[in-house]
Formats: structure tokens, sequence, C-alpha cells
């Protein structure tokens, strides 16, 4: 994606410059192919006409650049602790630097910081008629910085980048100001007394970039000879060189500004989560779609055999549409007896205290209900076995008749006769 910086000038200024991927509005990319864009013939616009910008901010990122005058550079300390907490209370540590009541100040503090944060603040009704100019002309700001901290930090010594009537500058130890032109010596000056020692004294490393030769020459001869080892170098766009490094930058996007796209860890929770519960939910979802299969099969098949034991229990007759309530009313009619012991009852006890089937098994069971009693064909595994199953019902006080046992196989059968309590 393209990006479209706006340089907006002081507050009292009443125009501002803008760029597409850090060329002029001639519409070069970065890439070296033209970019129509209509309407837009001067790099330079009256701030009363942004609208005009929104067109062209569509579809690229634009990039706010705030004039260093508007801004406070400064750095604090922070003592040990739970950081996070700590800079909550830095309005008030920083309470002597600003010119105004802290309660109309708006502060930026650079991420993943350590003891000392480098920290941005600016006058928080100034920043919100901003944002509402921009949101009256429909463009979306995605970064938000200031001029100064767009320089890159010095290696060794100073960088100082020259535009306009200004001197920004930055050192080694990332501690950003700016000055009038004029006024560089006499400043730069103050803070190397402050800070000389008795070594001996060694030439300051300073990279100068400026896009006029004459401002160079003019600031080059107000250097004092030896201090500094001085570097120029003339550039085409002293803007163009800064708006290439607006990623380094402190986002004043921060606290109630941020944009809501900008809160990705508790998005990207939220969607991890919303994936890991849709996940399970469509897991759950086949389960239970295979488990009803199972069940759909299953009942096809116990049908299937219902079928199959109604052929053979009653060949005469054809299947109903519902057997179940054919042999419920069948089962009613032949097991009902005045003294409430049916069929079923009465078949239930009796074959509970078989217990273990493999040591003894009913082949055969039929029930008079005239009589009320069942006629049981038992196969056991031995004649122990037999006589226990009978005792058993006796003890059960049934009325037990057992015929003589016979062997059938390796075990021995017989016929019981048990009639109800």
């Amino acid at each position: 994606m393209e990006t479209i910086t706006i340089v907006w000038g002081e507050q009292n200024s009443p125009q501002f410059s803008w760029y597409v991927d850090g060329n002029s509005s001639s519409g070069s990319s970065s890439s070296g192919q033209t970019k129509a864009l209509p309407d837009l013939e001067q790099k330079v616009i009256l701030k009363a006409d942004l609208a005009s910008l929104s067109s062209a901010c569509k579809e690229r990122k634009v990039v706010l650049v705030l004039a260093c005058q508007d801004i406070l550079h400064t750095q604090a300390a922070l003592p040990p602790g739970a950081k996070k907490h700590i800079k909550k209370a830095l309005p008030f540590l920083l309470e002597e630097e600003f010119a105004e009541s802290v309660e109309n100040m708006f502060l930026a503090t650079e991420e993943n910081s350590g003891d000392i944060v480098n920290v941005r603040a600016i006058n928080r009704s100034y920043l919100e008629a901003i944002f509402q100019a921009f949101e009256l002309a429909e463009i979306e700001i995605d970064f938000v910085c200031s001029q100064l901290d767009l320089i890159e930090k010095a290696e060794t010594g100073y960088q100082v980048v020259l535009t306009d009537q200004l001197a920004l500058v930055v050192d080694d130890k990332n501690h950003r100001w700016y000055c009038r032109i004029d006024q560089f010596m006499w400043l730069i000056q103050k803070q190397l007394d402050a800070n000389d020692t008795e070594e001996l004294p060694v030439a300051i490393p300073m990279q100068v970039y400026a896009d006029d030769q004459k401002q160079i020459d003019m600031f080059n001869q107000q250097l004092p000879v030896g201090r500094f080892a001085a570097e120029a170098e003339k550039i085409s766009s002293v803007e163009q060189r800064l708006n290439a490094n607006y990623s380094k930058a402190i986002n004043l996007l921060q606290g109630s500004y941020a944009k809501k796209t900008d809160n990705s860890e508790f998005k990207s929770l939220l969607i991890q989560l919303g994936t890991v519960v849709a996940t399970v939910l469509v897991a759950y979802i086949f389960l239970l779609g295979s488990q009803l299969f199972q069940l759909n099969k299953h009942r096809h098949e116990l049908r299937e055999q219902r079928v199959a034991f109604w052929k053979t229990a009653f060949p005469d007759r054809r299947v109903p549409g519902n057997p179940d309530k054919e042999l419920r009313i069948y089962l009613k009619q032949r097991g009902a007896v005045q003294d409430g012991n049916t069929f079923l009852t009465l078949l239930q006890k009796v074959t509970a205290e078989m217990g273990d089937l493999q040591a003894i098994y009913p082949t055969n069971i039929s029930y008079d209900a005239a009589r009320s009693e069942v006629r049981l064909d038992i196969v056991a595994k031995d004649l122990p076995a037999l006589n226990r199953y009978r005792d058993q019902l006796k003890a059960k006080q049934y009325s037990v008749e057992m015929s003589s046992a016979t062997q059938r196989g390796d075990g021995y059968s017989s016929r019981l006769i048990v009639r109800g309590q």
C-alpha cells in the first residue's frame, strides 16, 4: 500500500504540504511509476481545503507529521517497578516542563522503553481540533508523529537536519531538540560546557543534511574550528528524506486516540477464541451427526429384527403397521389374571433367579393364563445347578414342580412348572 504523508506545519500556519511515498505531488511513486492524482497539482494546500485531498487518501496509508514547535520532546527516568502503572504518573513527573496545566496536555510514550522513556506532549485541544478537521474531510489517519522524531538516531556525535530556519538535532543518546539555525552554536556550546571534562578535546562527529548548499555553508561557518568533525551532505528534499523514516517515530495515536484496529492483541485473542469455539462446535455437531446416523441405522436394524420376530411368532398373521402396540395388547390379554400376577411379572421374577446364564438357561417358555403358571424347559450344566435353581424358587414362596432330569450333551435338561405366590 502506498503512503501519503501530510506535513501539517505549525499551528498558526494556514497551509500544509503533502507527498505520496516520499515523492512530490507530481505523482511519481517510489517505484518510478506515475500516479495520476486529479485536481491536485500543488503540493502545498490550504488547511481549509483539506477535503480536496480526501480522494487521494482513500486507498493509501495516511501519515500526519506535526511541527516540532507544537510538541514538547522530553525524557523521563522511571523508577523500578511496574512500568505500566508508573507511566500513569508521567504527567505529574513532568509538570514543571509544561507551560500550561497538566489536564490540558496529552502525553505519548515510546513503546518497549527501558528506565529512560521518551515522552511527547501536545495540547489536547489542538490535537482534537486536528482530528476533527480530518474527520470532517473524511480522511482516516493511520499514524501521527513529530517532525523531530523523523530524524534517525546518530551513531556517534550528532546528526543535524537543516529545514527552513530550524536546525533539528539528535545525538547518539537519542536526545532530540531543535532551535533556530542562528542559535545553534550558542546552544550546542552551552551543552558542551556543561559536559566538559579535563580530558583532551576530541573532534565530535556531526552529520549535517540540507537541501540548500548556501544554508550548509553558512551553518559550517558557525562551527568552531577543531571542535566538530562535520560532514555535510546536500540532498534533494529534506522533507522527503525525513518522511521515509516515520515507522521509527513515536506514534501519537495512543490511549483514547488509538485506532480501533491497533488493539490487535485483544482482537487477535477474540479471533483465536472464536476459532477454538467454532472448531469445538463443528466437532461437536459432527459427533452428534455421526451418533444420529448410527442410531438411525441401529433403529432400522431393530425394526427389521422386530418384523422377523413377528413372522416367527405369528406366521399366519400379517405384520401390522405398529407391531409394538399389537404385542402390548396381545400380552395384556394373555397375561391378565385376577390376582394381578401377569405373565410378564411372573416371568421377570422367575428368570431373575437364574443368575449366570452360562450355568443355566431356558430353551422354551410357555404360560397358562387359566392356571397362572409358567412352564420352563431348562438346561443346566450339572444337576446341582438345576436343583439349586429349583430351591431358590421355592425359597421365594413359589410352587415348583420339576420333572426328572435327563442328560443332554454335557448338561442336564428338565421341565419346571412354576406357579405364582
